[in-house]
């Protein structure tokens, strides 16, 4: 008798295992696993080795076997704990299968009945099916048993597979045992059966390693994968996961052993040797079609809890599976992470579009993809090709079409300096699809352009279609892996044992922390929080540890969670040693990175560098992790240079800033030595936060005295307060400081600062569009601040805001001339607010404003508006009590109730007669002062000679200073600004369009180039030519 195949020797040792649940099916596949994992190796390294001549070597042919292997051998839970113990995404109770119930369906036939259902008959016509097989999820879903409510009809089946189970899965068909000209007739040959049999349009799709055909809903995409295998057996060798390691030959179910006890009981286990780029993100695709995922070595109670708040990118193996298992969709993601944000106090930042990958509507893939993640190891992360209703033939091809002028178009930002064209995709009928589409693509000509070309030769067309026949290594072509131990694959999942380091480092122990690292402690690991020993060490005022840490290599770039490293931290915290300790080492450190790339032996991407930087051009939750709000990561291949002007993530402040607010000038010099830049805009996008310039971080220093050294400091540095924090509206950095009140701050700035003089008087817009214009003088005397107020006073500042302060505003910002702004004067504030202030404004220079009309005042000057107010306050009394009598017509209990209800009303308003006496006394000695302040503010107003409206009716009146024309200070001159002919010029403005027109008039040529020009050393502002002058009529008609 000849000695049995693997495959009948599994099917045996599983006929022979106990009955009942729990029994476990390792040592029956464990000889099936090795026997595949030599096929495996033969197919790599001895194709023509004689075990490989049978096409199906190590398969099972599922329906021709046993009952034994198509009945469910269920888990054993104990409790919710052992539910997940061992095991990732576990499935619900509902979910699971009754110990013997069956696993897959009854037999062929129904499979059979199950596939023309799946697919739509879309393969009925193909004849032929030698050398080709469908492998993966398709296949699984018509063998997997379908639940009872929809096995009533075929079109709750069909509603079943296109709806709830198996919206977007593809069909993948695999070539085996041709040559590549056989290949592409095979290809042909389906291609026209599929046509021949859908009743739509049909377009062929080439990518680097497919060849796709498309129609629309509800025929799905069918895949030839673009490699010539040798046989069935390679093709499902190649998986990586156990589910779907199951093909159909047009006649035959074939299945390895590994994939019979996926079925059998419901679960993929993990396998670390056959992991591929996307292997995590499968498993967690067939868990969602109801296979849970083993880990036997998991370990929940040392998960670390920072890998949720890592970017996906970032993270891979153990770690990126439990980040699936937790989030499911984007959304889901962003919840948790603002909730981390919350929960840490960091500052809230607005939630950004979710992106990374374009959305289509009505696209299913999209939709139904996990965590919106692609996971098809075959096509390119560059195209997504959507597919659910709407979705015709014609309308992809013209997505492809439009995709590729794009990418190609010279208005391309990144086709500059760019020769070779990037095509993602051809389209057309297969045979079309098979040759070079473009035909125009140009050869490369320098080696620059050779290694561009060869970069992105996996993911770009260009020429015929090729096949891949052999390439081991290669990992993002399902077949071939990236072995690694378990430990590689799950080391960023779990905590370190670190907390007797961290402990030393705290206490600032030297002496225990010198042996830990001799003994190799890992000087860079995490704690449960994110922060590194370095961290703990500047944090707990550690010095002496942090130098040892710094000396022996520790990362000084890493970054806690909201993005502060190092540097931030010891400059935030003032510790000047630590900050030259860490300069000098990355002075060190940026030599030695230096020497090493001119000797040719800088940082070069690895075997697995190149992995990742392919997981980070995944969409979906990879692209999205930092615009969700995910902590940045740390690029830890690059050298450990620091960044002396990089910003944290949070609030944007760079180490220099959090050295001011620290207050310590050791620790600013050190810094500003070191060439950190003191005039860098700190700017927040993601907190929406007002820009900030170092300088005006001193006002947030609590000492007086250590805010103005630290003023001089950065004054000294070449810092001015004149600076612009906000061009739009105005605002500079001195007045910032006198709306915080720093009254000597403010003095220091005055004195040391030459430009402060400019800011002096240089007012702030309230908004963008228009609005107030307030100087510092009026800032101060609304805050009700009279120290600033005579501070700013002393040093000469204004009482009134120019047209020509507005303008300028406008021209700095860059902002429309035609914007309405009103200014708002110190003695108007002063008034409104009874301040005691107004009468020294007025007694400063009261013929200034005693005329003026303040704004939104109609025909009332200054005087009528205190005579006004003076009278309204003479005239307030409180009310008087209201009375409550019997009804003497009432009887009997009636009236009882009226008298117990007059006592109740006495007693009542006897309080409140009482409250109000107190309240009424309040009110005429407030009345009696406000009276007495309009008073004292009327015989100031008189004594200066100020006029009543009715007094000035027949002179003009002057209008407080605005930029709009609409609010007319003088007769109108008729000019107006073409393209707004209801706006006008400054009227400052109007003597000079006067002598342009002269000089236009009479051939100026040196007088119109100096009206018109800007002239070096002058602050006059160039006229604007796009100007009109009116005609007689026309103005009389305004």
């Amino acid at each position: 008798m000849p000695p049995k195949s693997e495959p009948e020797s599994f099917v045996q040792r599983i006929g022979a295992l106990p009955k009942g649940p729990g029994v476990s099916l390792d040592a029956a596949l464990k000889p099936s696993l090795d026997h595949e994992a030599e096929l495996r190796s033969l197919f790599a390294t001895d194709r023509a080795n004689p075990r490989l001549r049978d096409p199906y070597a190590g398969l099972i042919d599922l329906f021709n076997a046993p009952g034994a292997v198509r009945a469910t051998r269920a888990r054993v839970v104990a409790d919710e704990q052992d539910l997940s113990a061992k095991y990732v995404m576990p499935l619900p109770n509902k979910r699971r299968r009754a110990e013997g119930a069956p696993a897959t369906v009854a037999d062929l036939d129904e499979f059979k009945k199950n596939w023309a259902i799946f697919t739509e008959g879309s393969l009925s016509q193909l004849a032929d099916w030698s050398n080709v097989v469908v492998a993966g999820g398709s296949v699984l879903a018509c063998v997997s048993p379908l639940p009872d409510h929809v096995k009533k009809s075929k079109r709750a089946v069909r509603k079943y597979f296109h709806s709830e189970a198996y919206p977007s899965s593809d069909i993948d068909l695999f070539l085996y045992g041709l040559t590549p000209e056989q290949a592409e007739k095979k290809i042909n040959a389906i291609y026209e059966a599929i046509s021949d049999t859908v009743p739509w349009e049909v377009t062929c799709i080439r990518t680097k390693h497919t060849v796709s055909i498309h129609c629309q809903y509800p025929y799905r995409p069918i895949q030839i994968v673009l490699r010539l295998y040798q046989s069935p057996a390679e093709i499902l060798a190649g998986f990586d996961v156990d589910a779907p390691c199951i093909a159909f030959d047009g006649d035959r179910v074939w299945a390895s052993p590994r994939a019979v006890v996926s079925l059998m009981n419901q679960s993929n286990t993990i396998d670390v040797t056959r992991r591929s780029p996307s292997y995590e993100v499968r498993l967690a695709k067939y868990a969602a079609r109801g296979f849970e995922i083993h880990v036997p070595t998991l370990r929940r109670h040392d998960i670390d809890p920072t890998i949720y708040e890592r970017s996906m990118a970032r993270i891979t193996g153990l770690a990126r599976l439990l980040a699936l298992e937790t989030f499911s969709s984007k959304i889901s993601r962003m919840n948790f992470l603002s909730s981390r944000r919350e929960l840490r106090g960091r500052p809230w930042i607005a939630s950004p579009p979710l992106r990374g990958h374009r959305t289509y509507r009505n696209d299913l893939k999209g939709d139904a993809s996990f965590g919106g993640l692609e996971t098809n190891d075959y096509d390119i992360a560059t195209l997504h090709i959507p597919y659910g209703p709407g979705w015709t033939a014609r309308r992809i091809e013209k997505l492809i079409y439009t995709n590729d002028l794009k990418m190609n178009s010279t208005f391309n930002p990144k086709n500059k300096d760019r020769r070779l064209h990037r095509h993602p995709a051809f389209f057309g009928t297969s045979e079309e699809c098979l040759e070079d589409c473009c035909g125009e693509c140009p050869e490369p000509e320098t080696e620059q352009d050779r290694a561009l070309q060869e970069s992105e030769g996996d993911k770009y067309l260009h020429g015929r279609i090729s096949f891949i026949q052999e390439n081991p290594g290669r990992q993002s072509i399902s077949g071939s892996f990236n072995p690694i131990d378990a430990g590689e694959w799950s080391e960023e999942a779990y905590v370190t044992e670190t907390t007797k380091f961290f402990s030393a480092v705290s206490r600032n122990d030297t002496e225990t922390l010198n042996n830990m690292i001799e003994k190799k402690a890992g000087i860079n690991c995490r704690d449960y929080v994110g922060r590194t020993p370095l961290h703990v060490a500047i944090l707990s005022g550690a010095v002496e540890a942090a130098v040892i840490l710094i000396d022996a290599g520790a990362r000084m770039t890493a970054r806690l969670a909201d993005g502060r490293a190092a540097l931030h931290l010891a400059a935030g915290l003032g510790q000047t040693s630590t900050v030259r300790k860490i300069l000098e080492r990355s002075a060190l450190n940026a030599e030695q990175a230096k020497l090493a790339a001119e000797k040719g032996e800088g940082e070069t991407v690895s075997e697995s560098g190149g992995e990742e930087s392919r997981q980070t051009s995944e969409p979906g939750l990879f692209a999205d992790a930092v615009d969700l709000g995910a902590p940045e990561e740390d690029e830890e291949d690059t050298p450990d240079v620091v960044d002396l002007n990089v910003a944290d993530w949070d609030l944007a402040f760079t180490p220099l800033a959090y050295a001011i607010l620290s207050g310590s000038v050791s620790t600013t010099e050190e810094m500003l030595a070191a060439g950190a830049d003191p005039k860098e805009i700190l700017r927040s996008g993601r907190t929406r936060r007002p820009a900030l310039l170092p300088l005006s971080l001193t006002r947030f220093i609590a000492d007086d005295s250590a805010a103005c050294d630290m003023a001089r400091l950065l004054i000294k540095n070449g810092v001015s307060s004149s600076a612009l924090t906000t061009p739009e509206s105005g605002g500079t950095v001195f007045h910032q400081t006198v709306s915080a009140k720093r009254v000597k701050l403010v003095e220091t700035l005055l004195q040391c600062d030459p430009n402060a003089r400019i800011a002096l008087n240089f007012p702030r817009i309230t908004s963008p569009w228009g609005g107030i214009a307030c100087s510092p003088l009026a800032t101060s005397v609304d805050a009700n601040d009279p120290a600033m107020a005579t501070l700013l006073l002393a040093h000469g500042a204004r009482l009134s805001t120019t047209e020509e302060d507005i303008n300028q505003v406008n021209e700095i910002s860059g902002s429309s001339s035609y914007r309405t702004i009103s200014a708002c004067r110190p003695l108007h504030i002063a008034v409104a607010q009874w301040d005691n202030f107004a009468e020294l404004l007025l007694l400063l220079d009261g013929s200034l404003d005693g005329n003026v009309a303040a704004p939104g005042l109609k025909e009332q000057t200054l005087l009528d508006w205190v005579r006004d107010a003076r009278a309204l306050q003479e005239g307030q009394e409180a009310g008087s009590a209201k009375t409550l009598a019997v009804d003497t017509s009432s009887t009997g209990w009636s009236r009882r109730l009226a008298e117990l209800e007059v006592e109740l009303h006495k007693s009542v308003e006897a309080q409140k007669a009482k409250a109000q006496d107190q309240h009424k006394f309040n009110i005429n000695v407030t009345n009696k002062a406000r009276s007495e302040y309009f008073a004292r503010l009327e015989d100031i107003l008189t004594s200066q000679g100020a006029k009543t409206w009715a007094e000035l009716n027949s002179l003009p009146v002057v209008e407080p200073a605005t930029a709009s024309a609409g609010m007319k200070s003088q007769p109108d001159p008729g000019y107006r600004w073409l393209g707004a002919p209801h706006q006008a010029p400054p009227s400052y403005q109007h003597a000079l369009f006067d002598a342009l027109y002269e000089a236009c008039f009479a051939g100026d040529q040196a007088k119109i180039l100096q009206l018109c020009m800007r002239t070096k050393g002058k602050n006059q502002s160039p006229l604007q030519i796009a100007t009109t002058r009116l005609h007689e009529c026309v103005r009389g008609n305004n």
